[in-house]
């Protein structure tokens, strides 16, 4: 009986190391597979923020490297009118007129002498005489267009008003006319605006015509 106690005994213990062993090789494959998968995301995470930082650098590269060019169009949109001319401008726009076409050439000796070399006040100007000029006021608009002493982008953001909101014919006739000038930047204005006047109608011209209703009332029973 002896014996036998301490062969049983010999086997548990035996038993014991085998089950301690075994779950010590589990622990370190656990924790060998734990840093693995926080290794993967180390690496991931630093991949994806180099990703990052190299769309950053791409996005903001450029822009901090390309020259800083001038709106032209919107240069004195919303610049206040300087101090000194507030009066002036207000003086004009609300003097009391026998008719508008005074009120309009005021605006343009405005526009060509006196405020000659202020470039937001000549704006102020341009836009009024967009809106207030007649539609058969053709050379005063070529003539306006056309100015050397207005600034281009103040006379290309008279030229672009003048071609929103007036007659076809009058903006097909002005678009034609500058097309036929030397300045490149009207020329391309020009073309630009006629082109797209083309277009719309041929689309026009493109479309279905309504069927015809006759509009002739039936004798009453």
């Amino acid at each position: 009986m002896f014996w036998v106690g301490v062969v049983n005994a010999i086997l548990l213990a035996l038993l014991c190391l085998i089950l301690i062993s075994r779950n010590a090789d589990n622990t370190k494959e656990r924790g060998n597979r734990a840093l693995g998968k926080q290794n993967r995301q180390n690496t991931e995470q630093t991949g994806y923020d180099n990703h990052s930082l190299n769309l950053i650098k791409r996005d903001v590269g450029p822009a901090a490297e390309a020259p800083q060019t001038p709106n032209l169009q919107g240069q004195y949109a919303n610049d206040p009118l300087p101090l000194e001319w507030e009066g002036p401008v207000i003086a004009v726009l609300n003097n009391n007129y026998q008719s508008g076409d005074e009120r309009n050439k005021a605006l343009i000796a405005m526009a060509l002498q006196t405020a000659k070399h202020v470039p937001r006040v000549q704006q102020e100007c341009l836009m009024h005489l967009a809106y207030a000029l007649k539609d058969n006021d053709y050379d005063l608009f070529l003539n306006l267009s056309t100015d050397i002493s207005i600034p281009i982008n103040v006379r290309l953001k008279f030229v672009d008003e003048v071609f929103a909101i007036r007659p076809k014919e009058l903006t097909k006739w002005l678009g034609q006319s500058l097309r036929m000038t030397s300045d490149p930047a009207l020329i391309s204005r020009a073309q630009d605006f006629l082109k797209r006047q083309e277009e719309m109608e041929l689309f026009y011209k493109s479309q279905p015509e309504p069927p015809f209703q006759n509009t002739e009332t039936l004798p009453s029973r």
